[in-house]
């Protein structure tokens, strides 16, 4: 950037008056010249700034007006002179917010100033009226202006640089350009004074005291309340404020009348006794002691997490209130995070984080179907009642039940967090999220006949069950049940009273057979349960009833899906093969002759894609209706 110094201009020292926060204002500026004021300037080599016809030092009449800043930023003072050589071109005092060169370009080269313009940097920078706090403050001068030293004969007559002192009109200041060695003076006022050695009282002072940089035997610095503060805050405690320190304080007796905090560890090497009568030991006793052993007795505990001990003793009843379950898998969890949906709402998946000991894994596998039971703080979202359907829809008085799918293993090392997806009902609505601390157990499994086995037991009865693929059980899940066998009415199955449901029974006394059976559904999937681009997973689906094919005899099916995205869902059921399939699909025979199933095409190509783009596993549920439009039998596949 080409700039002009002081040496290539020149500007009377009292035809130019600038005053700062006119009328009060930061941002409003007052200014004056005397009468004939002019600004001569001289730059070699710049057409326009160097001599003139008569080789002498060009001049401009010089103008200034009012000014009222739009920004609150610094401003600079330049002198815009005209290029243009008409009479009557004066050259302006202007103000920008940044610095610029004779051009009128700022280091980016950018055009700031007007094209037609020099602009001479008369050295004045004047403060923003926003300090760095964000409050607003009145401007002052940074860097004051410089008239310039350009040799010229008016210069000189001026006073130049023979002269002991210099006169500024523009901000009415007085400079001492000599070094004034000895003087009296009876009163000095000063805004800023620097002082390289004071005496007072004959005695010298160099300076003024820092902490911790001054040492505290020091007789030439000035001690100052921030010194004192600051070397207080450091060496000593305070009597007017909470205080700390990180050395050893020894107290010989002390005693709290108010509340006591202690930041950190704290270290008793003796018992810790409370109460307001003191502490009696035994079952009996009375108060607390924290014992210098590690062992506490008390009157009871309240913990809002976790208890984690290696025995129980002294009562040695297990109590119950609600099911018990033995699962393929089971956890506690340890937190949740709910998924956001783009418009800010909760979406119906999220990821859970489990409690697990050391070295403990997680019990947790894909596709497993999870029950999670719970007491909301928030008493609203508790049951009012209790509730048992007998085919896995459990409410409890005071708790809330939850039911999601595990879509995903997040962290396969120790199984400890993973993702899921919320239960969908009949009605569109969905399960309530899981909860920290909260208990659940894998009941099931969508795809994983390994872990389709679990048993519970209720109040009135327990069941055994396997191959549990559904959110619900179904007639041929029931491997067993013991205890009040009512409930199995709900399947078709006609018992009453206290008595055993089992598939065989071993044994020297009476066997009775009952004869009506529950009809199972098989799904064959002859391709894969992954599919690539471009492929199709064809579905054969099969009933039976014991040893009968009972295929032919279902009046009605029904395919629906579980993308995890409810809308898109909605979507696929108006395509046209799930509408054929779910009216009456065609009732087909295998190869051999030997079996009737129905089939289903599963898709993942260009314009059939029946499979969710979110790259989770997307389930299919199958279901078979009789003439009543009663559930024969369903079941889901992952794929």
């Amino acid at each position: 950037m080409t700039n002009a110094r002081p040496e290539n201009y020149w500007i009377a020292p009292d035809a130019l008056y600038i005053t700062l926060n006119a009328m009060g204002q930061p941002d409003y500026l007052q200014g004056n010249v005397s009468s004939g004021a002019v600004i001569m300037c001289y730059m070699r080599g710049i057409d326009g700034l160097s001599f003139d016809a008569g080789h002498n030092y060009r001049r401009w009449p010089l103008a200034v007006a009012p000014t009222y800043f739009n920004t609150s930023t610094p401003k600079y003072v330049y002198a815009a002179i005209p290029k243009s050589d008409a009479v009557n071109a004066y050259a302006q005092i202007v103000y920008p917010s940044e610095k610029i060169d004779i051009y009128g370009k700022n280091e980016k080269g950018e055009q700031i100033g007007a094209n037609g313009y020099f602009f001479i940097f008369l050295q004045g920078i004047i403060s923003a009226s926003v300090a760095t706090d964000g409050t607003t403050q009145m401007r002052s001068w940074t860097q004051r202006v410089d008239c310039g030293s350009l040799a010229s004969d008016e210069a000189i007559a001026a006073g130049g640089t023979d002269s002991w002192w210099k006169y500024s009109s523009v901000d009415d200041t007085v400079t001492f350009i000599k070094t004034i060695t000895k003087a009296v003076f009876d009163n000095i006022t000063a805004k800023v004074a620097t002082i390289s050695k004071l005496i007072l009282g004959g005695k010298p002072l160099s300076g003024v005291a820092e902490y911790p940089k001054t040492s505290s035997n020091s007789e030439t610095d000035v001690v100052t309340p921030k010194y004192i503060s600051d070397r207080g805050e450091k060496e000593y405690l305070s009597k007017t404020k909470d205080d700390a320190t990180s050395h050893k304080l020894t107290i010989g007796e002390t005693e709290v009348t108010g509340k006591s905090k202690t930041h950190g560890n704290a270290d008793f090497l003796s018992d810790v006794v409370v109460g307001e009568q003191g502490f009696a030991d035994g079952m009996t006793g009375f108060g607390i002691k924290l014992g210098k052993d590690g062992a506490m007795q008390g009157d009871s505990l309240t913990l809002r997490r976790f208890l984690e001990v290696p025995e129980l003793r002294y009562n040695r009843v297990d109590v119950f209130v609600g099911n018990q379950w033995r699962a393929p898998g089971a956890g506690i969890v340890k937190a949740v995070v709910p998924d956001t949906n783009s418009d800010g709402t909760t979406a119906n998946t999220g990821t859970v984080y489990l409690k697990l000991e050391k070295g403990e894994i997680g019990k947790i596998a894909v596709d497993d179907i999870c029950m999670g039971i719970f007491h909301d703080y928030n008493t609203a979202n508790n049951s009012t009642d209790d509730y048992d359907d007998y085919k896995g829809n459990f409410r409890f008085s005071g708790f809330y039940t939850c039911y999601f799918r595990i879509t995903e293993i997040t962290e396969t090392a120790t199984n400890s967090s993973f993702k899921y997806a919320l239960r969908e009902y009949s009605d569109g609505s969905f399960s309530k999220h899981p909860s920290a601390y909260m208990h659940f157990v894998c009941y099931g499994n969508f795809t994983n006949q390994d872990r389709q086995s679990s048993r519970y037991s209720t109040l009135r009865y327990e069941r055994m069950l396997v191959n549990v693929n559904t959110w619900e059980f179904q007639a041929a899940n029931i491997a067993m049940q013991e205890g009040d066998l009512d409930n199995l009415k709900v399947y078709g199955l006609d018992m009453t009273g206290y008595s055993i449901y089992l598939e065989n029974i071993y044994m020297s006394g009476t066997i009775e057979q009952i004869e009506k059976l529950a009809v199972k559904m098989e799904i064959e999937n002859t391709f894969s349960e992954v599919l690539d681009y471009g492929e199709t997973a064809p579905l054969r689906i099969f009933l039976t009833r014991g040893f009968d094919d009972f295929t032919e005899k279902a009046m009605k099916w029904s395919v629906t899906r579980d993308s995890g995205d409810a809308t898109n869902d909605a979507a696929w059921q108006q395509k046209a093969k799930v509408v054929a399939f779910n009216n009456a699909p065609t009732i087909k025979t295998t190869e051999d002759g030997q079996r009737k199933y129905v089939g289903f095409d599963i898709a993942f190509k260009d314009g059939d894609n029946d499979l969710s783009m979110d790259e989770l596993s997307t389930l299919f549920t199958f279901k078979a209706y009789d003439k009543d439009s009663a559930v024969l039998a369903k079941k889901s596949i992952a794929i």
